[in-house]
Order: C-alpha cells, then structure tokens, then sequence
C-alpha cells in the first residue's frame, strides 16, 4: 500500500492473474468497479516475487493470504499495521495517528515528490477529480511555499537585460 497507493479493498481483492511481473503492472477493482492500471515499483516488486515464491508460484488465488492460506481479511490487516508501527516506534500515545489509509497518502506523496506531476498521481489513484488528488495530498500553504522557493521564472534576468539596454 505505501508503494502502490492501493486502496485496503483493492489490496485485499488482488489476485494472482491480475499481478503481471514481468510488464510491472497490478491490474486492479477500483472504487466503483473501475479496472485501473497501476505501476509495480521496485520494492514492491521484489516483494511480490518473493511472496509468490513462497506461495509455490501460484497462478490464481489471492496474493496476500492469512497463515491459513485464505485471502486476508481486513481485520488481520489492521492488527499487523498496529504491530508494525509498535516495533518501529511509530504508535505512541499523543502521537500522529497512522492507519492502512496513511500508506496510500504515503504513496501519494512519494510519487508527487518523486518528480511525478499531479495528473500521473491521480492516475493509479483511481480520483475522477483532479481537485480531489490535490485535496487527499494534503499539502498546506508553508509546504508550497518552500516548495516553490526555488522556481525561477527568468524573469529577474529578462528585466535586468532589458533594462540595461535602456
């Protein structure tokens, strides 16, 4: 999920005929029913080639499975994000509240960061709106600022040139 930006339904619904390693691509059940293609980066990648290699390289059949070999369910989803935030040090009490949806925001903003334009975020995002993407990313005004600190138009350049033929 911090790597693809994959909803918690669509992570759970994901099969192995709609993982293709070989292209790098997940195809997915958005929100609405909508098929959505969505890239496989790196990690991510690796990840999956290892859990299909201890799965005996399935060809059909849930990706991400419960110890009993059934898709997971969203509840065991939930226990192993708080034990993993637990053991990084990330859930403490007066902290910042992560959840399954954090990850997605996580990805979101990773690819935006990346160097990835707004419009190839709200792609994979499955969002019909482009305002939305800009909504879920969250950025506030001293972010854009700092941001944008570095934008050089050239216009400084332009004027002074101009001026001193003047």
């Amino acid at each position: 999920m911090a790597t693809s930006g994959l909803r918690r339904a669509e992570l759970l619904a994901l099969d192995w005929p709609d993982v293709s390693l070989r292209a790098e691509r997940l195809r997915i059940r958005g929100k609405g029913d909508k098929q959505l293609e969505v890239l496989i980066f790196q990690e991510l990648l690796a990840a999956l080639y290892t859990l299909q290699a201890e799965h005996g390289f399935p060809a059909e059949g849930p990706v991400f499975r419960g110890w009993r070999g059934r898709r997971l369910q969203k509840s065991t989803l939930h226990r192993w994000l708080k034990r993993w935030l637990t053991k990084a040090g990330l859930q403490q009490p007066g902290g910042p509240v992560f959840t399954l949806h954090s990850l997605r925001r996580f990805a979101a903003k990773s690819c935006l960061n990346a160097g990835l334009n707004i419009r190839q975020v709200q792609i994979p995002l499955g969002h019909e709106d482009l305002q939305t993407t800009i909504l879920y990313l969250n950025y506030n005004i001293e972010e854009i600022q700092r941001s944008a600190a570095g934008v050089d138009f050239g216009l400084s350049r332009r004027v002074l040139a101009h001026g001193a033929q003047s």
